[in-house]
């Protein structure tokens, strides 16, 4: 037997016998359950055999030594086909401290992991050999499955966390925690609090509208300037990291990104800007790139996020610019949101997608008429598949006019018949956990910044 099998029978054995000493079982099977580890983590039948007689007692709420369990299995007459007492008492001998139990559950997971992973590149090489499947497809449903394997079961999956979840929550709103992800605009919080934890939520509007710079300030105020920051991250798959970071800067010095970009920013917004940048990059928040990247493989970068990085919460800009995976011709929308879907609850963060509206009929009007008119979610595109699974969405309204000749606006004077957005609306029209309302603002067309002008 080879040192790495050997050390992976070794922590089988520590682990088994950690969770057969009595002050110590409840907290070893209790952490066994939260990771997820079934009995075909452990290598041999007879190992297989203890652990399942372990659980059974375990969801009992009995007693878990060497008695009840060499019980258990004497009832199921299996006690001698894993060499009897002496077996289960040997494994107790083998633990050499049940304070090291997270540590020999560590390595069988990773062990039980890796050969997970082994199996699901053998079956896909096997499959595309055989010429059964596109290789596309088995690559995606490769990725999908290698994803399923790393999630594991958290411990917020038991009623009894669950329930404490709960109360905790309570506890914070009435000492005055916004419930969801805070927004930056007060009168907006108080009456519909933030996005949800554990739900996929939408941001939506018309290209070329801000959004962008709408959401990235939620994402800022939420990491850097909320009653409690959040560590997060902000995906700009439409735009570069770099180019996200010029405007946050920016924003942040209430300095125009445009004017950074061509070197024509006066000294001191030129240098409160270069000190917002560079307090970014230690910041609570991670700006992501990556354009057109298939759903799973972002989906398993989230999650390493999640786990290294602590990030609490999400943003997507934008939905479209994200490969569906392999869900096949016509499914891609609907495979794309229920996976997200998925990330939110399983992780229990908010995860918040901007997304374009579809082409109506008006819209060949002309440009500006198309922004007058009022934005319903139902005109998000892929309406019935990620609206189904949103659970909290806010569409960004807004009117378009051109400006007269000579007006000042944001101290900078526009041009005749240069298009001016105005009377932004963050209109709130789905929220399956509590109300809807909308949050009118004025748009600081320089640095980008939408501030709350009045209760909506």
């Amino acid at each position: 037997m080879d040192s790495e099998a050997m050390s992976s029978v070794a922590s089988e054995e520590a682990l088994l016998g950690a969770a057969l000493i009595p002050d110590a079982s409840v907290r070893v099977l209790g952490a066994c359950v939260e990771q997820g580890i079934e009995s075909e983590a452990f290598t041999s039948h007879e190992r297989q055999l203890v652990y399942r007689s372990m659980l059974y007692l375990f969801k009992l709420d009995k007693a878990v030594d060497a008695i009840t369990v060499s019980n258990v299995l004497a009832e199921y007459g299996q006690l001698e086909n894993i060499g009897g007492t002496t077996m289960l008492n040997g494994l107790v001998d083998k633990c050499e401290t049940h304070a090291n139990a997270e540590h020999y559950l560590g390595i069988v997971k990773k062990k039980w992991d890796a050969r997970k992973f082994a199996q699901q590149m053998q079956e896909a090489l096997r499959n595309i050999q055989n010429g059964t499947d596109d290789p596309e497809m088995v690559a995606a449903r490769l990725s999908r499955n290698l994803t399923d394997i790393t999630e594991g079961t958290a411990s917020k999956d038991s009623m009894a966390s669950a329930w404490s979840d709960v109360e905790q929550q309570y506890k914070r709103a009435e000492g005055g925690e916004v419930p969801g992800l805070e927004t930056p605009w007060p009168l907006f919080n108080q009456v519909i609090g933030g996005a949800p934890s554990g739900v996929l939520s939408i941001v939506g509007g018309r290209e070329g509208t801000r959004k962008s710079f709408l959401v990235m300030q939620w994402a800022l105020h939420a990491a850097m300037f909320a009653a409690q920051p959040r560590r997060g991250a902000y995906y700009a798959f439409e735009d570069n990291v770099k180019i996200s970071m010029r405007r946050a800067a920016c924003m942040l010095a209430d300095a125009s990104a445009y004017m950074y970009i061509h070197g024509r920013l006066p000294q001191d917004k030129l240098d409160a800007a270069n000190k917002q940048g560079r307090m970014l990059v230690n910041s609570n928040l991670s700006f992501k790139g990556g354009r057109g990247r298939n759903v799973d493989q972002l989906i398993a970068e989230i999650k390493r996020g999640i786990s290294r990085q602590g990030w609490q919460f999400v943003f997507l800009d934008a939905f479209k610019d994200v490969y569906g995976g392999g869900a096949g011709s016509g499914g891609e929308d609907k495979y794309k949101s229920s996976r997200l879907f998925d990330l939110a609850e399983n992780c229990d963060i908010p995860v918040i997608v901007v997304h374009h509206v579809g082409k109506s009929p008006s819209d060949d009007e002309g440009y500006e008429s198309k922004n007058d008119q009022y934005l319903s979610y139902r005109a998000i595109k892929g309406f019935t598949e990620i609206t189904a699974d949103a659970r909290f969405i806010a569409m960004l309204q807004c009117r378009a006019r051109r400006a007269k000749k000579g007006e000042i606006i944001n101290g900078v004077m526009k041009h005749e018949k240069e298009l001016v957005l105005e009377d932004f609306v963050l209109d709130l029209q789905k929220n399956n956990h509590g109300k809807t309302g909308q949050a009118a603002l004025n748009l600081d067309d320089d640095s980008g910044r939408f501030i709350e002008k009045g209760k909506g």
